[in-house]
């Protein structure tokens, strides 16, 4: 029986409704669209009618066939189908817009029963953190924000720095390219850098953009798409910290006036604030956001320059996130941030994190003191947003936030697959939560990092009401099912072979993160050729974690000794969307689809290279 479940509540009858190219659509836009392209191929009639209301009928009619689900809930829908129409309500557009996906989710070849489907989310803000992409990958931007979209996220952040085109200061981004074109010398140069001082730095975004730049037109036009979609549109302008796009040229600004690549701004310079205000108001002129996140994350040059010396480093960081948030708010927006330097936090083992003191020893014996931020917490405005991605190490840190006055905190770099206790911490005042790939912006990266499989996931767990963490194995391999499916769904509409394969090696490798990107030599194990009646041929690849998994990998996790978190078994989710799963008793096998080149008939399929590695279970075609 399937653990995933975004329509909870239904009820169905023996009468279907066909839904096909001839089905009349009324309503917005959107809805018509993804109606239209998910039943083009099918044969139906019939009308599809969209209505931005939840009337007391349609209440006491959930009310009776489902007792005691209504939740008054600004994305809830409800969906009645007959056998000659279906209708759609919600009391917004974006609750339409689940609905419209629930008749796609529930209907089979163009055919759905007739009556009832209920269902809203459990989490207000369902959001995702994103770097832009290259140009060559802004469709892939546009495909990403349609599943997440299909998977009820309601709001995408999208971080600029140095990827955005500033006209004021193209400095910005000349400056930017030649920064990024440093760290492409080899795999990991990212962390080394980070090391290679007596002093912490902050992780390096050389992924953002490619390591180039979007122009102000491109940018709006995937910020526009989104919109469409329905989605609040966040940006990221890192501010304080992470200022290393804003430093490559004005190293006259930095905090740490010896450091060769400096990434912290002086918070007692005007200078700094003439020139991060120039780049919000240009931020602001193409996102016209209503929130947006200013970063503040990994603060650790502090009361360094001749300005800051001797000034209290909570002081320092309340007056700049204070300087920033009255900019802002003077334009109508709020102000998000990453709330760990707001934090004393020290770990159940004792370890200092966050806005904590905290000594550091490099490996060379080097020693570095970051003065204590915690304080700041009291003395700014109680209306900012915070993303606490430090609900991994203890949840105690939620109720610091609240404690202190903030009532909307979510929870930052969000892994569903890790949280543990989810109902309970979830359910305890936060606001939302923003799963984050912190890599590149394309679709090897995004899989390989768990992104399509974390957001399949998070969906089960805000829309499925009887979501049971316990049951993870099962509740995976249904989302993976799920995102598989989806694939066929929107990809090969014109046909697949399918090839269930295993590899019983693995490609071990670093999170994909920080400047570490896929090694395709290191991670090939074969190639299958596919052989075509006219006597053509084409060869594909393998690649582990890409469209193939290690046999003996375990669905699994265990609770983390020294944080509120579970730690994950490696490799099972990465081959997630491009494949799906059969598990025969503690093997998991992956099932990888080929489309025919040219539409052409497949007269066979063969493992060419890599027989010693890969066992091939069944080839259909």
């Amino acid at each position: 029986m399937s653990k995933f479940n975004m329509c909870f509540y239904r009820s169905f009858r023996c009468e279907k409704l066909m839904i096909g190219a001839e089905t009349s659509v009324d309503g917005s836009e959107i809805c018509r669209r993804i109606l239209k392209n998910a039943f083009a191929k099918y044969s139906g009639g019939g009308n599809i009618l969209f209505h931005k209301l939840m009337p007391d009928e349609i209440i006491s009619r959930i009310d009776t066939e489902f007792p005691g689900a209504y939740s008054e809930n600004p994305e809830g829908y409800a969906v009645i189908v007959s056998a000659g129409r279906a209708d759609v309500y919600s009391m917004t557009e974006r609750g339409l817009l689940y609905g419209a996906y629930a008749l796609i989710r529930e209907s089979e070849n163009g055919e759905i029963k007739s009556g009832v489907i209920y269902n809203y989310p459990k989490m207000k803000m369902r959001a995702v953190k994103v770097f832009l992409p290259s140009r060559e990958n802004i469709p892939f931007f546009k495909k990403f924000a349609e599943f997440c979209s299909f998977y009820g996220c309601n709001t995408i952040m999208i971080e600029t720095g140095g990827a955005l085109e500033y006209r004021r200061h193209p400095e910005i981004n000349e400056g930017w390219i030649e920064y990024c074109d440093n760290f492409r010398e080899y795999q990991g140069k990212t962390i080394d850098v980070q090391k290679s001082f007596g002093w912490h730095k902050n992780s390096i975004h050389f992924e953002n953009g490619g390591g180039s730049w979007l122009r102000r037109e491109e940018a709006a036009d995937i910020i526009s798409y989104c919109r469409e979609l329905l989605f609040d549109v966040i940006p990221e302008v890192p501010s304080l910290s992470h200022s290393d796009y804003l430093l490559t040229r004005h190293p006259e600004l930095a905090e740490r006036k010896e450091d060769p690549l400096p990434n912290t701004y002086c918070p007692s310079e005007q200078g700094s604030y003439e020139l991060l205000f120039d780049v919000l108001e240009e931020t602001i002129e193409i996102f016209k956001p209503e929130t947006i996140n200013i970063g503040h994350d990994e603060y650790y040059s502090i009361g360094l320059c001749d300005k800051c010396r001797g000034k209290d480093a909570a002081q320092l960081y309340a007056d700049d996130i204070n300087k920033i948030y009255d900019f802002l708010k003077s334009r109508g927006i709020r102000t998000m941030l990453w709330g760990d330097k707001l934090l004393n936090a020290i770990s159940r083992e004792g370890f200092h994190y966050g806005g904590s003191h905290i000594e550091y020893r490099t490996n060379d014996g080097r020693e570095y003191t970051v003065p204590a931020t915690y304080k700041a917490i009291e003395l700014i405005p109680k209306d900012i947003i915070i993303l606490n991605w430090y609900w991994r190490i203890m949840r105690e840190f939620d109720d610091v936030f609240f404690e202190n006055g903030f009532s909307e905190v979510m929870y930052g770099n969000f892994r569903p697959l890790n949280i543990y206790d989810c109902r309970e911490r979830l359910e305890n005042r936060i606001c939302g939560t923003c799963i984050s790939n912190w890599s590149s912006l394309d679709p090897v990266h995004i899989q390989r990092n768990g992104i399509f499989a974390f957001v399949a996931y998070a969906a089960n767990m805000f829309w499925n009401h009887d979501f049971d963490e316990n049951e993870f194995e099962e509740n995976f391999l249904a989302a993976a099912e799920d995102i598989y499916r989806y694939g066929s769904m929107n990809t090969y509409k014109d046909g697949f072979a399918e090839i269930t394969h295993t590899a019983s090696v693995t490609r071990p490798h670093n999170e994909f993160v920080d400047g570490y990107l896929m090694d395709y030599d290191k991670d090939y194990l074969g190639e299958y050729t596919v052989y075509y009646t006219d006597d053509s041929e084409s060869r594909h690849k393998i690649y582990f974690g890409l469209n193939i998994g290690y046999s003996d990998a375990v669905i699994g996790r265990k609770e983390a000794y020294d944080s509120d978190m579970y730690n994950l078994e490696p490799y099972f989710y990465e081959p997630s969307l491009t494949c799906g799963y059969v598990k025969e008793g503690n093997k998991l096998y992956y099932r990888m689809r080929i489309v025919p080149e040219n539409g052409k008939k497949i007269r066979n399929i063969l493992l060419t290279d890599g027989a010693d590695c890969i066992e091939v279970k069944e080839i259909k075609f």
